[in-house]
């Protein structure tokens, strides 16, 4: 009956992958996601080279401080999952939030910081920027699934790894080619963290599962 065929164009709407991946949730989770990676492949990519160049520190020490990101990474990668399900309830969206402000917060801060800046303060900043921007994989994806609904998961998942992978590709020669025209790193870390901003608007305006529809 038209009940039935009703159904079925329903059904295969759903399976139909070009609904799925221009949803506007999706598209706003891939751009957030897309951001915060970047800034993470780039931020990482030339820290050791802003610390030697800009903060005068030595390759030693550059590189311990650098440690200090991929620390924060590994309690990012299980703290941020932990905080999303046990505290917030599986509120990824608002962790998500978090993590784009403190990536926005840490890049300003590398922005700015004069060449005599102690270790003791660059330390914590890296290790939250780390935290941030390196240890937030889990909650995206696990977010982005929960966007798309157990049905869909595989093909918006399957469709942000691209533009994720490319933004980290393209970040990086971006902040060099910001670095070289410039002379300076303080504008490709004021670049970085105007991508922390837009990251944090766009996920502002997704609607999480659960609490209005979901991506159709």
């Amino acid at each position: 009956g038209k009940e039935t065929a009703h159904r079925s164009r329903t059904a295969r709407a759903r399976r139909n992958p070009l609904r799925v991946i221009l949803a506007k949730d999706i598209l706003l989770a891939a751009l957030t996601g897309t951001l915060v990676l970047a800034i993470y492949g780039a931020g990482l990519t030339y820290f050791t080279l802003y610390a030697t160049e800009t903060l005068n520190y030595s390759k030693v020490l550059a590189g311990m401080l650098l440690s200090l990101a991929f620390a924060g990474s590994l309690v990012g990668r299980l703290g941020w999952g932990v905080v999303s399900d046990r505290f917030a309830a599986g509120n990824r969206k608002g962790v998500l939030f978090t993590v784009c402000t403190l990536a926005t917060l840490c890049s300003a801060a590398f922005a700015v910081l004069p060449s005599n800046t102690p270790p003791l303060v660059v330390g914590p900043l890296v290790a939250v920027f780390g935290l941030a921007v390196a240890g937030i994989s889990g909650v995206f994806w696990a977010f982005l699934s929960e966007l798309a609904g157990p049905e869909r998961a595989g093909t918006a998942i399957g469709f942000t790894q691209m533009p994720v992978r490319l933004g980290i590709i393209v970040a990086r020669p971006l902040f060099g080619s910001i670095v070289d025209a410039t002379g300076s790193y303080h504008y490709a870390w004021a670049f970085l963290a105007l991508l922390g901003v837009v990251a944090f608007v766009s996920v502002l305006f997704v609607r999480e599962a659960g609490k209005t529809s979901k991506a159709v």
